[in-house]
């Protein structure tokens, strides 16, 4: 579900110029497609500096909790940067990557940077109450997102948030790696983290690498590409999107109103976080019971 990444710093980037990191022309090869899977995972950078630590602080939390073999579920995989890298570190674990984008899922099935064995990709649409009668499996063992649910409005996320924790098994973790922007009763660590991040833009952009607008642009160009493209602005209108406005306090207690036990922000880069909760075991009160690690 990734769609425009909200530039934190509060001002715009310098048009990006093209570079020698562009992806090349041509029919959309295997090749080609990683191509531009890695000039996404460029541009994501540009507005997530820490993005692969952040990557590494999820994977090292499903380490310390599950087993080697365990089912994840990849909510708005984009695609598949966290599903591709979940797969190298962990050999025995499968995923169901799920978004609702045609040309980055088409991107991320053509790339196949992710074992096709160990993958499935599944369209649907987190604002549809049955988007879960397209999933493939009823349980997973840890649930997975990143960039993609602030995008959802507080009452949607909300109502994720619950549908999420009865996806999961009695002990199942979800992490969310996103944006969790400092309140207003926090104006200096807002200026601070939006100054930060506008500076990095700025030099990265400097540097060559496409932003968010430009990679778009560039990508739509291929006629191949041409009918995804038409279905993907009819699934998302201009204008159609609701950035939540929950602070992490907010998204706290929803999880807790959802039956998540103990909703944490485990890690932190100024306005990039990962919020990591567990689903109780099922007996008693699960708010009262404290969820060790599955056996």
């Amino acid at each position: 579900m990734r769609r425009r990444r909200t530039d934190v710093g509060g001002g715009s980037t310098p048009s990006a110029k093209a570079t020698a990191t562009e992806p090349r022309t041509g029919p959309l090869t295997r090749a080609v497609a990683r191509q531009w899977v890695a000039a996404w995972d460029r541009q994501q950078a540009l507005y997530i500096p820490e993005r692969e630590r952040r990557f590494s602080v999820m994977f090292d939390a499903i380490e310390s909790y599950l087993p080697p073999s365990f089912v994840a579920l990849d909510v708005g995989c984009g695609p598949g940067s966290l599903s591709q890298r979940l797969l190298a570190r962990f050999p025995q674990a499968r995923v169901v990557a799920l978004d609702l984008d045609p040309v980055l899922m088409q991107l991320g099935r053509r790339a196949q940077l992710v074992d096709p064995a160990r993958t499935r990709w599944v369209e649907s649409d987190l604002r549809d109450p049955n988007w879960t009668r397209a999933l493939p499996e009823e349980r997973f063992d840890a649930i997975l997102s990143t960039t993609a649910l602030h995008w959802l409005s507080p009452k949607d996320l909300a109502r994720t948030y619950r549908v999420l924790h009865d996806l999961l098994r009695p002990r199942g973790l979800f992490l969310n790696g996103d944006s969790y922007p400092y309140g207003k009763g926090r104006p200096i660590f807002r200026h601070i983290a939006c100054a930060t991040a506008q500076r990095w833009q700025y030099q990265r952009v400097r540097e060559g690498d496409m932003d968010w607008g430009a990679w778009w642009a560039k990508l739509e160009q291929r006629e191949d590409l041409r009918a995804l493209f038409e279905l993907r602005r009819r699934r998302f209108p201009k204008g159609e999107h609701h950035e939540t406005t929950a602070t992490v306090d907010e998204q706290e207690s929803m999880l807790r109103a959802a039956g998540f036990l103990e909703p944490t922000i485990v890690w932190r880069d100024f306005s990039n976080g990962v919020m990591m909760a567990v689903r109780g075991d099922g007996r008693g009160t699960r708010s009262k019971r404290r969820a060790g690690p599955p056996k």
